[in-house]
């Protein structure tokens, strides 16, 4: 994993937002003009936009085509075939899995909470290299390339999580389970990959700015407000603390359907990879209505896929019934009232891990708070190489 760099706000805010060195978190870096070439030229996020998203077509293609790839007939785990070395071994790679792509999954949801806060664009001062007559560099052509980076790198994050379980689960040897856990592995590092390209052909880097200090926040009474009643939501009134809680809990929410869909999976011996196809052969068939969450997701991500998937998908028709569609909130319930303690220990353990942290940093508020207008403005950027800690109370 490449090296992250700390957003780091003032010490009456606790809030720290990691930025990763990869190509979709440069992209919202540059909507403030942090980001430069060797000689001084600034990069505007338009053109960092056009790099990432190539990358986000062949991730996604390529995540499309592993999918695809599975026989969806396959078992979740086959007594005969499968021995216990090797379904322990499974097991063991996606838990693996899971822990490396948290990160990912969590700096992204976390940047995008970041971006989508109307304060945020009024709380870091822009670079003063920004030229402040051109309409290239405002606020309707920036704030549009930052946020689709972001959830671009959301999405091949949770496409990437969501199929890794299925494709480690038809791996027949402990060998084919490590390679496949290695190649997703890839797929979902080559954003840094490509920055580091750039970074070396073109010299692209992030900007320190003339005083060291990169992006900082607005100072005191200069520090403009998006509405009194909206106040709380900028970094030093509760803004970061409500930010760190929402996302945890988005990815508590997150990690808990996972559970209950791998329970789901092993209850029935169907692969959740199998519902997943069945439901894109549902809605690929021209005489399915296709009004379904799935049918409108597939209607829009097909088209960023590098080729046409019909073909693949038509031959799954007859063996997809009823009993392959996507797990619905009946089965949900059902796993919980069926195996109470087994889903319910997870639960409990992912909301020990990942909610009651939030709620402790939420409700204890450190050092004395001296109002909004004593804020100083501090270096949004930490250079180490070491990642810094998600949130830091």
């Amino acid at each position: 994993m490449g090296a992250t760099q700390s957003l780091v706000e003032s010490e009456s805010d606790v809030l720290k937002v990691s930025i990763c060195e990869d190509a979709y978190d440069v992209v919202f870096v540059s909507c403030f003009g942090y980001m430069q070439t060797l000689g001084h030229h600034l990069v505007h996020p338009g053109f960092l936009f056009l790099l990432a998203l190539p990358l986000f077509l062949g991730q996604v293609s390529v995540i499309m085509f592993l999918f695809l790839s599975v026989d969806i007939e396959e078992p979740v785990r086959n007594m005969e075939t499968t021995s216990d070395v090797t379904w322990m071994c499974k097991i063991v790679v996606i838990i693996f899995l899971q822990v490396m792509m948290f990160k990912e999954l969590f700096l992204s949801l976390h940047l995008l909470v970041f971006a989508l806060n109307p304060a945020t664009w009024m709380d870091i001062v822009p670079s003063a290299r920004i030229p402040k007559d051109s309409k290239l560099w405002t606020w309707p052509v920036l704030l549009p390339c930052g946020i689709a980076s972001i959830v671009m790198k959301l999405l091949v994050a949770y496409v990437v999580l969501s199929a890794s379980a299925s494709i480690i689960l038809v791996s027949r040897t402990p060998q084919d389970a490590i390679f496949n856990g290695m190649a997703i592995v890839f797929i979902s590092d080559m954003d840094e990959f490509l920055y580091k390209f750039y970074n070396k052909i073109w010299h692209i880097h992030i900007d320190d700015g003339e005083d060291g200090q990169g992006m900082v926040l607005q100072r005191g009474h200069d520090r403009p407000v998006v509405h009194k009643s909206c106040a709380c939501l900028h970094r030093g009134r509760g803004g970061g603390r409500f930010m760190a809680f929402f996302t945890s809990f988005c990815v508590f929410f997150y990690y808990c359907r996972q559970v209950l869909v791998v329970l789901v999976a092993i209850h029935t011996n169907v692969l959740p990879l199998t519902r997943d196809v069945c439901s894109l052969t549902h809605c690929n068939d021209e005489t399915s209505l296709g009004w379904s969450h799935q049918c409108l997701f597939y209607a829009v991500f097909r088209h960023f896929i590098l080729a046409d998937i019909s073909d693949e998908l038509s031959p799954h028709k007859e063996y997809c019934t009823a009993d392959h569609m996507p797990m619905t909130h009946e089965d949900a319930l059902h796993m919980v009232t069926s195996q109470p303690w087994q889903a319910l220990g997870y639960i409990a353990v992912f909301f020990v891990i990942l909610v009651m942290p939030q709620c402790r940093y939420i409700f204890n508020v450190r050092g004395n708070r001296q109002g909004y207008s004593n804020i100083p403005a501090s270096s949004a950027y930490t250079h180490n190489d070491t990642p810094s800690p998600l949130l830091e109370a």
